[in-house]
């Protein structure tokens, strides 16, 4: 990426939250952290699925964990 001066898109990845404690949050952080590191551009991606508790990430006035973790590395404000 560096050497060849050419900028890379990750189109679609995506988790859900449903997986033991800490899992999925640890996950994509480690995730995203090296999408930061090499400055790889990515997009979120949601599997099909009813109601946010599959991996969507606002369900009403239910808002996904992960949320916090992705408006970090995106840089944006989370949904109020």
């Amino acid at each position: 990426m560096i050497r060849h001066q050419k900028e890379v898109l990750h189109g679609e990845f995506g988790i859900s939250f449903l997986g033991p404690e800490e899992s999925p949050r640890k996950w994509l952080t480690d995730v995203l952290a090296i999408h930061e590191k090499y400055r790889m551009h990515w997009n979120w991606w949601n599997y099909s699925g009813n109601g946010i508790s599959r991996t969507g990430l606002v369900a009403g006035k239910t808002i996904n964990p992960l949320v916090e973790t992705l408006t970090k590395f995106a840089k944006m404000k989370p949904p109020k």
